[in-house]
C-alpha cells in the first residue's frame, strides 16, 4: 500500500501523459496532458511547470503556463514542448526522457510529479503492417501472466527485470499479458530493457 500525503491541490498520480505528436531526426513535438485536483475551498492561481531531461540530466524542453483552479475541481491541462534531435524510443535502442512537473503558488512548490518516457512514432496499415519511427517491426513475443512463478504475485523490480532480459535473450521483442493487467513497474521495465508491449 502506498500513501499520498499532500496539499489540497495536487498532481492527479495517474493524470500525467506525455505523447508523440511527432517526430523525425530533428525534431519532435510532444504533447502533455496534466490533470489537476484541488479538494479544498477557493479559488486557487497557481503555475504549471514541465521540464523534459535527457538521461544524462540536461534540459531539452520546458514550458511553464498559469492556472486558475476553482474549488473542488478538476482541471486537464495541454502543453506542447519541442525537443530538437530526438533519440528515439524503439525496442533496439530504448532511449529515454525523464520529466518533471511542478506546481507553483506564488513560487513555492506545493506538488511535483516525475517519471520516464520515450519519443517514438507508431503507423499501422495493412500494406506495411507495424512501423515504429518510420521502419517495419515484425513482432515476435508471447504472453506472460501476472506473477514470477514460485515468487508468487509480489511485485519485485529485480524479479521483473531479470523476466525481461531473458525473454529479450529468447529473441522475444514483444509482450502482451494474460488476465490481469500489466503493472507500472513492468511497464517501466519495459520501456528501460526495450520490449514492445
Amino acid at each position: 500500500v502506498s500513501l499520498l500525503i499532500g496539499d489540497r491541490l495536487s498532481i492527479d498520480p495517474q493524470g500525467v501523459y506525455f505523447g508523440t505528436a511527432e517526430a523525425d531526426d530533428e525534431m519532435a513535438v510532444i504533447n502533455t496532458r496534466t490533470v489537476l485536483n484541488h479538494r479544498g475551498i477557493g479559488v486557487r492561481k497557481v503555475r504549471l511547470y514541465t521540464e523534459i531531461k535527457d538521461m544524462d540530466g540536461h534540459t531539452v524542453a520546458s514550458d511553464s503556463i498559469p492556472v486558475t483552479v476553482m474549488e473542488h475541481d478538476s482541471i486537464e491541462l495541454t502543453q506542447k514542448l519541442y525537443v530538437r534531435r530526438p533519440k528515439l524510443w524503439s525496442a533496439e535502442q530504448p532511449s529515454l526522457y525523464q520529466y518533471h512537473m511542478e506546481i507553483r503558488e506564488n513560487e513555492e512548490i506545493i506538488d511535483t510529479g516525475e517519471g520516464t518516457f520515450g519519443i517514438r512514432t507508431v503507423q499501422v496499415d495493412p500494406i506495411r503492417g507495424l512501423r515504429v519511427n518510420g521502419n517495419m517491426v515484425k513482432l515476435r513475443g508471447g504472453c506472460i501472466h501476472h506473477d514470477n512463478g514460485i515468487i508468487g504475485s509480489a511485485e519485485f523490480l529485480h524479479a521483473e527485470q531479470v523476466r525481461i532480459r531473458e525473454l529479450k535473450k529468447a529473441g522475444y521483442n514483444a509482450i502482451r499479458s494474460a488476465h490481469y493487467p500489466m503493472s507500472r513497474q513492468l511497464l517501466e521495465v519495459c520501456d528501460q530493457i526495450g520490449m514492445y508491449v
